[in-house]
Order: C-alpha cells, then structure tokens, then sequence
C-alpha cells in the first residue's frame, strides 16, 4: 500500500569514523567515553581484520572489519558484557547459543562469539560477530526528511515490518529491549534490527539495556516482558512522526496532545494508538506484537483512505461484518405515505442500531472457543442454559473465560432479558479494564435501555482499545447521532461534529459500510451542505445493491434538501434527470417522479421565479400547467395500481386537486 524508496547499498568504509572525529567525541564526554580498543589493521580471533570504528553504543565501541574466512565479507564486531558468575555464564552462553540460531529476513544475522579469551578489560565479555547492513537508519532517514518527520504512512510502513521481526522474537522466548530509531536499518529490500546486544528472555534480570525516552517505566521493576517491548514500538514510531519534547537530553514520557500537534488532530486513530502502546499500566498495552501490527495496519488503510480519497478496505480478525444497515430509508421511505397514507417513523433507534452494528469475535486463544461454537447452533434457551453450566463452574477453566460471558451477555441480550446481561456485566466489571469487549456489551446495553449518553463513553473506550477497527467508529458515529435527538440544543453543534466525523471516516476506508454513506449524508444535510451529501451518496459503488436507494435519496436531496427559497433550479432538472434515468423496474419511480413535481410546482408559484422554457422532463413543460398536468397523471396512475378503494379515492382526489384549471 505504500510506496518505499529504494535504498542504494554504499561503501561500507564510508561509515566509518574518522581519528579525528574520535578523538573530539571522546574529548568532548569529560572522560565518560573510553577510547577505542581496537584500531584498524588489529586481528581479532585470527579471523578478523578491524578497518575502524562506526559508533558508540552502550556496550563499548562498535566495529567494522573484514571476516578474511570468509570470503572477505564485512562484518560488525560489538562488544559483550562479562559475566561473573557460574549461573551467569550459563545463562550468557545460552542467550548466545539463541541468538545465533535466529533467522529473520528483518533481523540482523549473528555470525560468531568471540569469547572471554578476547576480552580486554575485566568486565569485558568478548564480542559478538554480526552481520554488516548498509544502508542508513531510520534515525538518519527523519534528520534528512523535510520537518526531520518522516510522512505518516512512511513511518509506519516501516514500523510494520519491525513488528514482524518481534513477533518472531518474542515466539522464541525473546525480547528486543532496545528498539529505536537508529536500530533500524534501511535495506534495499527490508528494514533490520541491529545490535542485538541488548536481546534477552522474557522476565530475565540483570543487565538490561534500553535508552531513556524508549524504555518502558516498569523494567526495574518486571524486568523485560513483550508488554515493555511494544512500548518501545509506540515511542519509536512517534519520534518518526512528531517533534517529541526533549527535556535533559533524552526524549520526555508522554504523547503531544493533538492541540499540539496537528497530525494527531487529523489521524484521531493514530494517536489514540500511540496512547495504548505507550501506556504507564503494562496490561493496557496491546498484548502481542501481531495485535499491535493489525492494529497499526488497520491506521495506515484510515491514515491512506483520508488523505488519498481512495477506498482500503479490510476484513477485521476481532469484529464481525456489519449485520445490516441502518437508516438508509430514512429520506426515501416517507415517499410510501403518497402511495399508501401511512406516515412512517424515521427516527433511529438503539434497537434498531444494535441489530446492525458487527460483533465481537472470540479470541482464537479463548478457553472455551471449541465448546462455544458448539452452542452456536441452539436455541436461545438452550444457550442460556449451557452457558450458564459452564459460566457457573468454578473447577472449569471456561469460568475464567470471556468468550463465555460475551456469549451469555448475547444470549440474555437476545433474549430480552436487559436486567441479567446488566447484572452479569456488572459481575465482571473487574475485567473491564482490560477486556474491551466486555465493555462493548456494556456499552450495546445501554443502547437497548435508551441510554445513548451512557453507551457513548464506552465505545469510546473500545475504539482506544482497538484503534484500527471500524465496527467501534460506525458505532460512535451512530450513537452520536442518537444523542443528537435527546441534548439540550447547545450540545448540539458537538454531537452533530462527532456523528459527521466517525461516519465520513468509516466511509472514507470501507464503501461497503452503507450505513456510514448514508449517516454521513444525513449530517452533511443538516448542517446545509446538500451538495457534499449528494456527492458522498454517488460514491456508493454501482455493483451495491443499496445504489438505486442511493440514487433515490440524492434527488429529494436535490428537491427538499434545501428550503425551497434556496432550491434552485438546476436543483429541480438535476433531480428530474435523475428520476428519467430511474431503471424500469424501479417500484418508487411514480412517487419520486410525483415528488419533484410538487416540489417544481411549488418553486414556480414563488414570486420572481422563471425557469428556462425547456421541459422539465419528456413531455412535462417546466410551467404551472406542465408541472399540475405531469403530477396528476402520476396520481392517476398510481391510483390504478392501488391495493384498496380506500387509498384508491384518496389520490383520485389529490389528482382532481391538482389538476390545471380548465374551462372543460
């Protein structure tokens, strides 16, 4: 989906540091930086050639030398911590004997351990042989970009295939510990994590390495985990794209509010993910680095979809499709009262909305996700009653299961029982902090109890939880729009900003949410902007089965979206051009038609009205008589196709009502 530049390989000596350059960084530390203890022209093991230094890291100086066994190829020398202790040692050789056994295209290739022998200070463990990667670091790509930020969708492109690399670390037993933008290099066909001096087990103690302003503020006290590893994936990816404050040299805790910066008002679900993986609390941060990336991918479609205007849909792993639509009859279905005389009630509801809206799905991993999808299949009865067995089971492991109560919260909610899924969900609030999609039953109950206040909060804590998903957008969209009809009128401009923006944003990644097309028009109409809503409705692809509904709802857009001083008439001839074009088997042809001729024959009769002497339609002159002669022959035919006498009379009469005056 993105594009990145293709990265040309460089002289491996050109990255080297110069004598001098040496001499004036160690100079410049107040004796804080050691001198080199290899020099060019050194043999290290008999094998290794040394031609310079590249840089300091936090294990000593770092090396580039030739492996003359090898084929003279270019190799990194680093150096590696002594270990002082039996067990210690034990455990170093072990981690070695990992790392030289893994095997990543985006993870730097450990070559050999010099060992102990080697070393040249007490504390001095050896050096660990690895793999040369030119190219440069992501580090170097920001300070050359133009803001020194790298594009939005750049930077994550590039965070992506980081995460890849740690989702392979982490099913070893592995974590990273150190990952920054400089540790990531730029190659011609992938990004590489470098210095895997600092990789250790999970949960392991010691010696743990990582830079202030990436490491996650619990290590002291956990030791590295995965949850510490992700943190430092949300920190690197918001120094790629934002100027984070710097506050004693390193990188201050925290994210920039989008008031601050502008990107974070743009792409709310991007900051909204920076905020999950940077999070003080371990268990609020995404748990795997393969739910962290659907995630993040998830942003990059809504960050390209907004920016480009080209559609880049996905099917979600966490939600179901949407089940149905809603509100997309609300403009079209009052036009049925001129065929039949029964008013309709266009009003949303909760009810109605949760019908429609996707579902969670149950974790792959869930305890109980084979005996699940075994009730699947039952009554809602049956379900209860299963469900509850297993919930009920204190010995069993399903107890401890949230597929388990999502399934019986679903049950009880399908069964109308509003006051047993409230007390179950109540029960297990404990785990809501940490379990989103208890909290979308919450918030679904309060839906159903006509508390869309209540709901609103709720799904605004989902979307934080899963930030790339559409299924909580479309329900914050929806659910504002609820509000709209029961808040004070100075809350209204809020809510009303609210609905527009979760709609356009679900539209704008996904064409084939139509709810979200036809929500969104719904808002643009209300604040005056019919033309955008009229425009946002054509997009609704034509293969949709809901694009003659579209279609329908553009033209009383055109004849009744406005007030009908500010109708114009291009605004009528646009809306019967349309209604020309309807297909024939169109069975609300008659009352569209019908529709824009009253509407027509109401703009003529306002003073200073003259429309062009074209047509308004084949055989319906755009004049008073044209307009009362074209609507009562629409009222005429309608009448023949009635189904009672009843509705038959009544738009006999309407058409005698309009009919032109005549002397016969």
């Amino acid at each position: 989906m993105v594009d990145l530049p293709y990265i040309i390989p460089v002289d491996p000596t050109s990255a080297m540091l110069e004598p001098e350059d040496i001499e004036a960084e160690c100079a410049a530390s107040d004796g804080r930086l050691p001198r080199p203890e290899l020099w060019p022209g050194d043999i290290v093991a008999d094998q290794y050639e040394v031609r310079g230094a590249l840089a300091h890291g936090g294990m000593g100086w770092i090396y580039l030398a030739v492996d003359h066994n090898v084929s003279d190829r270019w190799v990194v020398l680093k150096g590696l911590l002594h270990a002082d202790q039996a067990e210690a040692q034990e455990v170093a050789v072990a981690e070695r004997e990992i790392l030289a056994e893994l095997s990543h295209p985006s993870i730097v290739r450990i070559y050999n351990f010099i060992h102990d022998d080697w070393a040249t200070s007490p504390t001095h463990g050896g050096y660990i042989v690895m793999e040369y990667v030119g190219g440069p670091s992501l580090r170097d790509v920001r300070r050359a970009a133009p803001g020194r930020v790298l594009p939005v969708e750049k930077a994550i492109a590039y965070v992506l295939e980081v995460l890849q690399a740690l989702s392979y670390l982490h099913s070893v037993g592995l974590v990273y510990n150190d990952l920054k933008p400089e540790n990531i290099m730029l190659t011609e066909d992938h990004v590489k994590l470098i210095d895997m001096g600092a990789v250790s087990g999970v949960g392991d103690y010691g010696h743990i390495y990582g830079t202030p302003g990436f490491q996650a503020p619990e290590i002291p006290r956990t030791g590295p985990t995965i949850a510490s590893d992700l943190y430092t994936v949300g920190r690197t990816l918001a120094s790629l794209i934002v100027r984070l404050p710097v506050v004693d040299g390193r990188y201050a805790n925290g994210i920039p509010s989008p008031m601050e910066e502008p990107v974070f008002s743009r792409y709310d679900s991007l900051y909204r993910f920076l905020l999950r993986s940077t999070h003080e609390e371990p268990d609020s941060r995404f748990r795997s680095a393969n739910g962290m990336a659907n995630q993040l991918m998830g942003v990059l479609r809504e960050v390209l979809a907004l920016r480009t205007g080209v559609p880049h849909p996905a099917f979600s792993s966490v939600f179901s499709p949407q089940r149905s639509t809603f509100g997309t009859l609300f403009t079209v279905e009052p036009t049925d009262f001129l065929v039949d005389g029964r008013a309709r009630d266009t009003t949303l509801t909760g009810s109605e909305l949760v019908d429609a809206l996707p579902v969670p799905l149950m974790e792959a991993s869930d305890p109980a996700s084979r005996i699940l999808a075994a009730t699947s299949y039952t009554s809602v009865e049956q379900r209860i009653d299963t469900l509850l067995e297993l919930y009920s089971d204190t010995e069993s492991e399903a107890r401890e299961s949230v597929g388990v109560i999502m399934s019986l919260t679903r049950a009880y909610l399908e069964s109308d029982d509003l006051a047993a899924a409230e007390a179950l969900l109540e029960e297990n609030a404990h785990r809501m902090p940490a379990e989103w999609r208890l909290v979308w039953y919450d918030g679904v109950t309060d839906l159903l109890k006509g508390d869309p206040v209540g709901a609103y909060p709720k799904f605004q804590r989902v979307l934080s939880a899963m930030p790339g998903e559409n299924g909580p957008k479309l329900a914050l969209a929806a659910t504002a729009e609820l509000i709209l009809d029961v808040c004070p009128e100075s809350d209204r401009a809020r809510w009303a900003r609210s609905s527009e923006h979760f709609y356009r944003t679900v539209w704008s990644v996904d064409r084939s949410v139509i709810s979200s097309a036809f929500g969104l028009a719904r808002q643009l109409q209300r604040r005056g902007e019919v033309k955008s809503a009229i425009e946002e409705l054509d997009r609704v692809p034509p293969n949709s089965r809901y694009s003659a509904l579209a279609n329908l709802t553009a033209i009383l857009l055109l004849c009744q979206g406005r007030p009908l001083d500010e109708t114009e008439e291009s605004h009528l001839r646009e809306a019967a051009r349309r209604v020309t074009n309807l297909s024939a088997g169109e069975h609300r042809a008659f009352q569209i038609r019908l529709t824009v001729l009253t509407t027509a024959l109401a703009w003529v009769q306002l003073p200073g009205n003259e429309p062009s002497p074209s047509p308004l339609m084949r055989g319906v002159p755009f004049t008073e008589f044209g307009l009362r002669s074209g609507a009562e022959t629409v009222l005429r035919t309608l009448a023949r196709s009635t189904e009672t006498r009843q509705q038959r009379f009544r738009l006999v009469d309407q058409a005698n009502s309009i009919r032109p005056r005549t002397l016969f």
